[in-house]
C-alpha cells in the first residue's frame, strides 16, 4: 500500500486513510497532477458563478464540496506519489483552496447577516472559538493552533515535539467536519 501523506505529518485517522486510499489510486494515474488543481479551479469558477447568479441548490453544493476536497487531497497526493511536486503546483493549489473558501465563506457570512441565521453562525463561531482554544492548549501556541486548522487539521510535528503520537483525537475531524462542510452547508440550504 502506498500512502502519498506528506512525511512527519500530526493528523487525523481519517486523513491518513483517505491518503492511504489515494495513493494507492495515484499509482495507476498517468495524467499530471496540475491538471486536477486546474479542474478545482474550474469547480471554483462554477461555485463563484452559481452564487453569483443565486443558482447554488443544496445538491450542488453537497457535490462541489465532495469533489473539491476529493480533488484537492488527490492533486497533492498525486505529485508527491509521481515526484511532481512544483512551486507552480503549490500556487495553483493555494489559487484553488483559496477560488473556493474566501468565496464560500463571504457567501455564507453574507447569508447569516441577510438572512438571519444568528443561531448558526453563532455555532459556527462557538465551535471555531472552541477549536482555536483548545489547540492552542494542545500545541502550546496560538500560531501553531490557526496553521492546523488552515492546513484542514495537519501540522508538521517538528512544530509540536511535546505530543507524543502522530494521531489527531477523533474529535478533531468532528470539529473539522462541522466548520468546514456542515455549518456553511446547512446555512446555504436554508436559504434555498
Amino acid at each position: 500500500m502506498q500512502t502519498c501523506m506528506k512525511p512527519n505529518m500530526y493528523s487525523s485517522k481519517y486523513n491518513k486513510w483517505m491518503y492511504q486510499w489515494m495513493g494507492d489510486v495515484a499509482q495507476h494515474v498517468h495524467i499530471h497532477p496540475n491538471v486536477f488543481t486546474s479542474m478545482n479551479i474550474c469547480i471554483d469558477i462554477l461555485l463563484i458563478g452559481l452564487i453569483y447568479y443565486q443558482k447554488l441548490s443544496y445538491i450542488t453544493l453537497f457535490i462541489i464540496m465532495i469533489l473539491h476536497t476529493l480533488l484537492d487531497f488527490f492533486d497533492g497526493c498525486l505529485a508527491r506519489v509521481q515526484k511532481k511536486t512544483s512551486k507552480l503546483g503549490g500556487i495553483l493549489d493555494n489559487i484553488a483552496d483559496l477560488g473556493y473558501y474566501i468565496p464560500l465563506y463571504i457567501y455564507v457570512f453574507y447569508l447569516i447577516y441577510k438572512k438571519k441565521h444568528y443561531v448558526l453562525g453563532g455555532i459556527g463561531l462557538g465551535v471555531l472559538t472552541l477549536a482555536l482554544i483548545l489547540f492552542t492548549i494542545r500545541f502550546k501556541s496560538f500560531e501553531d493552533a490557526i496553521e492546523y486548522i488552515g492546513l484542514m487539521f495537519e501540522i508538521d510535528r517538528d512544530k509540536i515535539p511535546h505530543i507524543d503520537t502522530d494521531t489527531a483525537p477523533f474529535y478533531d475531524f468532528v470539529i473539522l467536519f462541522i466548520i468546514i462542510y456542515l455549518i456553511p452547508f446547512l446555512i446555504i440550504t436554508l436559504n434555498n
